[in-house]
């Protein structure tokens, strides 16, 4: 059993967004909180709530100088408490995660999981900067290994510093008159479960 670890989760998206990240977050914290204290700071309103789980959310709809350092603050007062900060890369995370690691020696882990900003950021001069700062800030980068984009900003990355992996399944949707595959849900648990056993043998111990 590991020790409990306080862990705070940091993504631009989060339920009732309905990207791909946003589903992921969620599901990772629902799994990590049987074994760790889990908080979660994102932009947003009326997140979906998680047993146990503290949320905090900066608007959305705030003008965006505003609403970053808003989210620099909440990050630097939180991620001065807990143990661990796992991050979603993203320009709106990694700009504040830069100026916060000047303030706070908290352990970042940097997850490339949304694939759709890493792809952006190629065409733009000044999130490549962003992003190769925050992986410079960064302990620890989590990359998937089949994902396009990801080794362009990992290659150069020591093997200690950059663990790769497979990113976990989504929950498979049980659609109207469909029939789910039988080992659609294994391959789903499956994924799930050597991810929290990944971040728990080389993350959070």
């Amino acid at each position: 059993m590991h020790p409990l670890m306080k862990i705070l989760l940091i993504s631009a998206l989060y339920p009732p967004d309905i990207a791909d990240t946003a589903r992921s977050v969620k599901e990772l914290a629902q799994r990590l909180r049987a074994q760790h204290t889990i908080s979660i700071l994102t932009y947003g309103h009326i997140p979906e709530a998680i047993p146990d789980v503290h949320i905090i959310t900066i608007q959305k709809k705030l003008r965006t100088l505003i609403r970053l350092i808003r989210f620099t603050h909440a990050l630097w007062k939180h991620g001065r408490t807990v143990d661990v900060i796992y991050a979603v890369n993203g320009p709106s995370i990694e700009l504040p995660l830069i100026f916060t690691s000047y303030f706070i020696r908290t352990p970042v882990v940097l997850y490339l999981g949304d694939e759709r900003a890493l792809c952006l950021t190629m065409t733009h001069p000044l999130l490549k900067v962003l992003l190769t700062s925050a992986i410079r800030a960064s302990s620890k980068i989590i990359s998937d290994s089949n994902a396009s984009c990801v080794h362009v900003y990992t290659k150069s990355l020591p093997d200690k510093k950059n663990i790769v992996c497979h990113t976990p399944l989504l929950r498979p949707e049980i659609l109207p008159f469909s029939i789910l595959p039988p080992d659609a849900l294994t391959l789903y648990e499956d994924s799930w479960n050597k991810y929290i056993a990944l971040l728990n043998k080389t993350i959070f111990i």
